[in-house]
C-alpha cells in the first residue's frame, strides 16, 4: 500500500512542472518571455507607429514630392503661374508657357542736369551777398567737372521770370564759367520788397517750356531739374506746396525736381539770423520746399558758401525707375533678372505705360543687366 502512494505522489509532480519556489518566478520567466521589451521599445512605436520616410513639404508651399518637383522652392509647385524663366513652376514637366520674348536693358546714370538760380534782387547789402556767391562759385564749377555732370544753368530774381544777362544760359563749353556766373547773378537791388521768388521760378520755367525769349535753350524735358533759392526774406508768393506740385509737373518723375535755399535757416529750421550783409528773416516758403525734396539747406548768414556750393553741384546721378516693354505681356508669365538672378516680389508691372518699375529700394544700379521675359499677350 505504501508503495502505491509512493508512486502515485511521484506521478503527481512530474504532471505539475516541478514547482522549485523562487525558479519558478524568476525574472527571466517574468520580464524576458511575459513582459517582452522588444514589444514595447523605441523601434517598434516610432520606425513603424510614425515613419520619418513619409513626404514632407520643405518649403511650405503646400504641396510635397514626388508632387512637388522642386520642393526647395516655394515658387515652383503644381499650380502655379508658368513664367518666363526656363524653370518648371507647374511641375507640368514643361518648362515655360511659350511665345515667351526677352527685353534687356543696361541700367545707366543720367548726369544730365538744369540748374535755375533765384536770386532776391532787393537785399540790403547785395554787393556782399554777390560777392559770396562768386567766392563759392569756384566749389560748384569744380564739382560739376569733377562730377561729370552735363549742366545748363541760368538766373532770375525774386520778382521776375525773365532770365538774367547778355549769355544767360551756361553750359560746360562756355568759355569763362566763373565770370558768365557773376554775371548772371550780378541782379542789383531795386527789385520789389514782395519777394515771390517761388512764384517767378516757376514762371521763368513756364516760359522755357514755351520757348519764350530770353528764356530759351535751358530746360530739358529728360534733365533732372534743380532750383536754388536765395534771399534773406521770406517767400511771398503762397502755398509754397501749390509751387512744389506745379515744379514737379515738368518732369515725369517728381523726384527729378530738387530745390536747396540758402535762407534764413537755423539747423534745418526757418530762423532769423545775422550775418556779413546785415539781418535775414526766416526763409519760410524756400526753406519747406527743400526740405520737401531733400534739397540743400545753408543759412544766408553764413561767412562762406563754397560748402553748400559743393553739395549742389554733384547731385546723385538719376537712376530709371521703369523700363518699357517692346510688347503687350501676359502678365502672370513676366520673369525680371537683374545680372542673371531672378529677382521675385521686387518690381511691378503697369499697364498704364506698358512698363515694368522698381522702388527706390530695389532699384539696379549703374551697369546692371535687367532682363525682363514674358509671354506676349494675344
Amino acid at each position: 500500500m505504501r508503495t502505491a502512494w509512493l508512486v502515485l505522489l511521484v506521478l503527481a509532480w512530474s504532471l505539475t512542472g516541478c514547482p522549485t519556489g523562487d525558479d519558478g518566478d524568476d525574472d527571466a520567466g517574468d520580464d524576458d518571455v511575459g513582459d517582452d521589451d522588444t514589444a514595447d521599445d523605441d523601434t517598434a512605436d516610432d520606425d513603424t507607429g510614425d515613419d520619418d520616410t513619409a513626404p514632407q513639404d520643405a518649403d511650405g508651399d503646400g504641396f510635397a514630392p514626388p508632387e512637388d518637383c522642386n520642393d526647395a522652392d516655394d515658387q515652383i509647385h503644381p499650380g502655379a503661374d508658368e513664367i518666363c524663366d526656363e524653370l518648371d513652376h507647374d511641375c507640368d514637366g514643361v518648362a515655360d508657357p511659350g511665345g515667351c520674348v526677352t527685353d534687356s536693358f543696361v541700367q545707366e546714370a543720367d548726369n544730365r542736369f538744369d540748374f535755375l538760380w533765384v536770386v532776391e534782387d532787393s537785399f540790403t547789402d547785395f554787393e556782399t551777398i554777390h560777392g559770396l556767391l562768386t567766392d563759392a562759385a569756384p566749389a560748384l564749377f569744380d564739382g560739376l567737372q569733377k562730377a561729370g555732370v552735363d549742366f545748363r544753368m541760368a538766373a532770375v530774381t525774386t520778382s521776375s521770370p525773365m532770365f538774367v544777362g547778355a549769355a544767360p544760359v551756361l553750359e560746360p563749353t562756355t568759355p569763362d564759367l566763373l565770370g558768365g556766373f557773376a554775371a548772371i547773378t550780378h541782379v542789383g537791388d531795386q527789385g520789389s520788397a514782395t519777394e515771390r521768388g517761388l512764384k517767378f521760378g516757376w514762371d521763368a520755367l513756364t516760359m522755357a517750356v514755351n520757348q519764350t525769349p530770353p528764356n530759351l535753350g535751358f530746360l530739358r524735358e529728360d534733365a533732372g531739374l534743380h532750383v536754388i533759392y536765395v534771399s534773406e526774406e521770406p517767400d511771398q508768393s503762397g502755398s509754397w506746396s501749390t509751387y512744389l506740385t506745379n515744379y514737379q509737373s515738368l518732369k515725369d518723375d517728381p523726384d527729378r525736381f530738387v530745390a536747396h535755399a540758402i535762407v534764413g535757416v537755423e539747423k534745418d529750421v526757418p530762423a532769423s539770423c545775422t550775418g556779413p550783409a546785415g539781418p535775414a528773416w526766416p526763409g519760410d516758403g524756400y526753406a519747406d520746399v527743400a526740405n520737401a525734396t531733400g534739397g540743400i539747406l545753408a543759412s544766408v548768414c553764413d561767412e562762406d558758401w563754397s560748402a553748400p556750393f559743393a553739395a549742389v553741384a554733384t547731385p546723385a546721378p538719376f537712376l530709371l525707375k521703369w523700363f518699357e516693354l517692346s510688347q503687350v505681356p501676359v502678365e502672370s508669365t513676366i520673369a525680371v533678372q537683374v545680372n542673371g538672378v531672378l529677382w521675385v516680389g521686387l518690381w511691378a508691372y503697369d499697364g498704364d505705360v506698358n512698363g515694368v518699375w522698381f522702388d527706390l529700394m530695389t532699384l539696379p544700379q549703374a551697369g546692371d543687366l535687367i532682363e525682363i521675359s514674358y509671354q506676349v499677350a494675344p
